[in-house]
């Protein structure tokens, strides 16, 4: 179900008692302890530690964006995302799939905007989470041209290391891409604006 017939969806089967009424996560992250330290963020520094981690073989290209996130904007993150994000390596299990930096870039949008209790598929705060994901894989793809991981490594020797130039740069869109929404959303203030496609 493509992310407008869910909205439509949602519109139509939405509670009058919640009126359609967001959750304002701004306000919410505020009122939330230590969820988040700082006002301001630097997009490109964002960037730059995402692609030195994945680089240096110190983490995956999914571990790295998520690392890289708490790095920067949300140091009380639980590590243990990074630890969610390691089975996406190369495409979600080795599978050459989705590229494995948008799906991690999915987790630390559910980590900001997500609901943490059960309700149904039309509750507010649902659906914002998945119109930013919707947004979010868009933004990849319009840089990237496709989301697949087998397209974007043709003809490479993976167990060689001959796709970490190329994907870094990925891991660096889609950390750059994800830090610039949750700027928007949360109102913070990024020092150096609109992070450039720096491959």
């Amino acid at each position: 179900m493509g992310v407008v017939c869910l909205r439509q969806y949602a519109s139509f089967l939405m509670p009058k008692s919640l009126g359609g009424k967001e959750v304002n996560a701004e306000k919410r992250f505020m009122n939330a302890e230590n969820r988040f330290m700082t006002k301001e963020i630097s997009i490109k520094k964002i960037r730059s530690d995402a692609e030195q981690a994945f680089r240096a073989g110190e983490l995956s290209c999914a571990e790295a964006v998520v690392h890289s996130i708490r790095l920067n904007i949300a140091p009380d993150m639980p590590k243990e995302l990074i630890w969610a994000a390691s089975g996406f390596a190369v495409g979600v299990g080795g599978s050459q799939c989705m590229c494995s930096t948008v799906s991690a870039a999915v987790i630390c949008l559910g980590y900001f905007f997500g609901r943490d209790f059960p309700t149904t598929i039309t509750d507010p705060q649902s659906l914002k989470t998945i119109g930013l994901a919707h947004e979010l894989q868009e933004s990849f793809k319009n840089k990237n041209k496709v989301l697949c991981c087998h397209i974007h490594n043709k003809g490479k020797d993976i167990g060689a290391g001959q796709h970490v130039q190329q994907c870094s740069g990925f891991v660096g869109d889609a950390a750059s891409i994800v830090a610039e929404i949750i700027a928007r959303e949360l109102k913070l203030v990024a020092t150096d604006g609109r992070a450039q496609n720096e491959k």
